[in-house]
């Protein structure tokens, strides 16, 4: 299988969205959307510094269209193709699309300051939301473009309470950790659960761990228990990877007369999702939960174990075929978003090998899948999936179920009823999911209700590579 990843950038700050209350010690994952800080004046926040830059910076404007950059002590000059030179001076708010290697991508507005005698930029866009009831915010705090660096990035609980990311905060009776992505579009909430480590460019591990926390926080919002890495699976993975670079191809298969041939490559290879393109953890695994055919493996509750390898170069590999499954009491489907998600990445590009969008994804891309997948030993028939906006229009789809795979050689479909709108979502906007079956014979139904962010495009899923997922090879 073949999919899109993407590596992000955002100097925003983070908001929770709808409200999600806290049960037990698991641990809560909390969608995200974008506003500008203009909107939060009745908060207490820290000042968030002005940065400056030197030189021509690699952006692009707002529209996407390249751009050229130069900053002196009075102004910053940007020119492009279709606007020409435009000034922007003290006081001014400069909407680009960030483009920047290794960092978050994303429409960013920064205001234009004077600091200094030199012109600096300070980041003007904020994500909001909810958690226990409570609004929280997170700032970038040191005017990277991240959200997740410890002891530098600020969280701001109930609009007054500050800490730093990597620090613990004190909510009714519980202290509780705020595991941030990179890119801001999810926090993950866990009361004792060491998720207070962030994601630590200086340490490989921890960026490792940051993106499987990510991971894990969605496996957590759909009802399915965490996954941990295993040593044997990653290195086998690693193998694999280190053959894929040699021959300069993602795929699964090893041929076994290639010097660069190893059996646990070979098997890792033919058990995991695999990527090219996103050397951001968090981005390479939101590369694969972004498809369908990716998704399902890696949201299989009874996945265990498995390897997060992500090398610097972008390509990745996630285990799922190759160590023993958990036992695990299926309560009935679970949906992907669930039921009241509130940040709904509207796009998917569509590109996945092999693909099940009929004829090849479409220009300007697809909605992104909407699936109801079922326990592996259940027989699911006449499938069906419906989706209605907020007028209550009918959304228009690809349908694929049990019965009527969308690619053959997954004969049941992934035991999954799969929708693809035929165009990506509209953006804010809450739709109503209704699915029916038989099941083991007997009539089933589910609803339940979704809203998408403000993008069409989210950080995650813009640029990047290739992915392959799935124990085939992707064509």
């Amino acid at each position: 299988m073949r999919a899109r990843s993407a590596g992000v950038w955002v100097c925003t700050l983070v908001l929770g969205l709808a409200a999600v209350t806290a049960e037990e010690n698991k641990p809560v994952n909390t969608g995200t959307k974008m506003v500008t800080l203009d909107t939060l004046k009745d908060w207490t926040l820290p000042e968030i510094p002005a940065v400056k830059f030197d030189g021509a910076l690699p952006i692009k404007d707002a529209n996407g269209a390249a751009v050229k950059g130069r900053f002196d002590k009075d102004a910053i000059y940007v020119v492009n193709q279709f606007t020409g030179l435009r000034t922007y001076k003290p006081g001014d708010k400069w909407d680009v699309q960030t483009v920047f290697p290794d960092r978050a991508q994303g429409h960013y507005t920064f205001l234009i300051e004077k600091v200094s005698d030199a012109i600096a930029v300070r980041p003007f866009v904020a994500m909001t939301g909810n958690f226990n009831g409570k609004e929280f915010a997170i700032l970038d705090a040191n005017g990277n473009g991240r959200f997740d660096d410890s002891g530098d990035d600020v969280i701001v609980y109930d609009k007054k309470t500050a800490f730093k990311v990597g620090d613990k905060v004190k909510i009714g009776e519980d202290e509780w950790d705020a595991k941030v992505t990179a890119s801001g579009n999810s926090v993950t909430w866990g009361k004792g659960m060491g998720f207070s480590t962030a994601f630590d460019k200086t340490k490989g591990d921890n960026s490792i761990d940051g993106g499987l926390a990510l991971w894990n926080g969605i496996r957590a919002s759909i009802g399915a228990p965490p996954v941990k890495r295993d040593p044997k699976l990653e290195e086998w993975g690693y193998k694999h990877i280190a053959y894929m670079k040699a021959v300069n191809n993602l795929q699964h298969p090893e041929e076994k007369d290639n010097p660069n041939f190893s059996e646990e490559g070979h098997k890792a290879g033919m058990g995991s999702c695999l990527g090219r393109g996103s050397r951001d953890p968090q981005s390479a695994i939101m590369g694969q939960l972004t498809c369908f055919l990716h998704r399902i493996p890696l949201i299989n509750p009874e996945l265990e174990l498995t390897s997060f390898c992500v090398d610097p170069a972008g390509w990745s590999a996630f285990d799922h075929g190759n160590a023993p499954k958990r036992k695990f009491d299926w309560q009935g489907p679970l949906a992907y978003p669930p039921d009241g998600a509130n940040d709904f990445g509207p796009y998917w590009s569509g590109n996945e090998g092999p693909c099940p969008i009929p004829g090849g994804p479409p220009e300007g891309g697809v909605g992104q899948p909407v699936t109801l997948t079922f326990a592996p030993r259940v027989k699911v028939t006449n499938g069906k999936m419906a989706i209605t906006d907020a007028s209550g229009a009918e959304v228009e789809g690809w349908l694929s179920a049990p019965d009527k795979p969308a690619v053959a050689m997954f004969g049941n479909n992934c035991q999954t009823i799969c929708f693809i709108a035929k165009q990506p979502f509209k953006a804010k906007t809450t739709y109503t999911v209704k699915a029916t079956a038989e099941v083991n014979g007997a009539s089933f139904e589910k609803s339940w209700k979704f809203t998408t962010s403000d993008s069409n495009m989210p950080a995650w899923i813009r640029g990047g590579g290739g992915g392959n997922g799935g124990g085939r090879r992707g064509r």
